[in-house]
Order: C-alpha cells, then sequence, then structure tokens
C-alpha cells in the first residue's frame, strides 16, 4: 500500500508519530503526495490547534533572532506541507503576505494584549474598526513590515516587533490597517495619503462644531 493512503486511513497514535518523525531525509519526506486528493479527519484532529511548518522557512525565521513558539509547530517536509496546505484550510503557518513577501503565523499572548489595549483606546476614543476584521500574529519575511491587512481573509496580520512599540504606535498601526481595509487603497498612494488628510479634516472641523 502506498503511504498516501496508509496516512489517510490510520489510526491516530500512527499519524502522530508520522508527523513527530517524518523528515525531509527519510523516503516519507521526498514522495509525492499530491496525487492522493483525500485525506480523513484523522490527520487534521492530531493536528488540532497547531501549526503546520517546514523546515527552510523555520530556519530562516531563527537565523533572523526570531524565538517562534515550536511547540505551537508541527514541523514537516515540504512536499507534505504542500500538499497539507491544499487539504486543510488555515493549517499552515505560512502564508503569501502580499508585496511583503512572507509571514509565518505564531501565537503570542503579550502582542495580543497590546492589540487589544490599542482596540480599547480607539473604543474609547468613539474609533470604529470594521467588525469583519480579525488578527494575526508572527513574523514578517521583510523584517521592516510591522503590520498589513489582507483585504480578501479580512485579516490584520502584525508582526511580533510591534510588541516592543509604545501604545500610540500601536493605535496608529491600527487605524492605517482599518483605512486600508475600508477603502481598499494601497500603501505609498496618493489616493491613500488624501484620504487621511480628509479624514483628519472632518475630525478637526467636528471636534470644534464647524460646519463647512
Amino acid at each position: 500500500m502506498h503511504i498516501a493512503y496508509a496516512l489517510g486511513s490510520a489510526n491516530e497514535n500512527a499519524v502522530s508519530y508520522l508527523l513527530n518523525n517524518i523528515t525531509e531525509d527519510c523516503f516519507e519526506g521526498k514522495i509525492d503526495f499530491d496525487w492522493y486528493r483525500f485525506y480523513g479527519v484523522t490527520l487534521k484532529k492530531v493536528i488540532c490547534n497547531a501549526k503546520i511548518i517546514y523546515p527552510e522557512v523555520l530556519k530562516e525565521i531563527e537565523a533572523r533572532g526570531n524565538q517562534p513558539d515550536r511547540s505551537s509547530l508541527i514541523v514537516i517536509p515540504k512536499r507534505l506541507h504542500s500538499f497539507l496546505s491544499k487539504q486543510f484550510e488555515n493549517i499552515s503557518a505560512v502564508y503569501v503576505a502580499s508585496k511583503t513577501g512572507g509571514f509565518v503565523e505564531n501565537f503570542d499572548e503579550a502582542i495580543e494584549n497590546r492589540i487589544k489595549q490599542g482596540l480599547t483606546i480607539l473604543e474609547a476614543c468613539n474609533y470604529q474598526m470594521h467588525p469583519d476584521l480579525k488578527f494575526l500574529y508572527g513574523y514578517f519575511e521583510d523584517r521592516r513590515t510591522l503590520a498589513n491587512v489582507s483585504l480578501k481573509e479580512k485579516t490584520i496580520r502584525v508582526s511580533m516587533s510591534m510588541v516592543q512599540k509604545p501604545l500610540s504606535d500601536i493605535v496608529a498601526m491600527l487605524i492605517e490597517e482599518n483605512e486600508h481595509f475600508n477603502t481598499g487603497m494601497d500603501d505609498n498612494t496618493r489616493e491613500f495619503q488624501q484620504h487621511f488628510i480628509n479624514l483628519y479634516t472632518r475630525t478637526l472641523l467636528a471636534q470644534h462644531q464647524i460646519e463647512v
């Protein structure tokens, strides 16, 4: 029996053993899984809330001095990672983050708490974040990128580096990404610049109860 079929019908113990021991160097790490089109729920159940990642990406992240939480990651060969990412939605820690290159999800409670603080401040200021937006935390391939929003996925991706920023920077980031989502406008465009000028002008006039 081909291992792809075996993996599709294996029990939880067998699947767990494979995921914990498979590497790029072993036979199972080199085979092509793409021709096998279905996997049962056992594999997804074993993975549970963890995220899959392949060695090259993890090595690159750590080489930059980052320390992702390995307990939340399952490291598997790239071929198997590619196949399972197509089989199960939101199972991979690796995302393509538009013009900023790659993004690797790695949840951290500290950065989530900082974002919650920023959201609380905005709520006190009567600034409305779009209710459909959600957040992912992790590492961007381009270290200069601190956050971006995916219009399609309705998600703001936030760099772990933001945890070191003052709350004023976090609040500014939330406003910027929310306005990107609301307008659909890109960074570094005259249109987005004008949008913020208009937003500031309207806020200033409303604050002083001036109608024009």
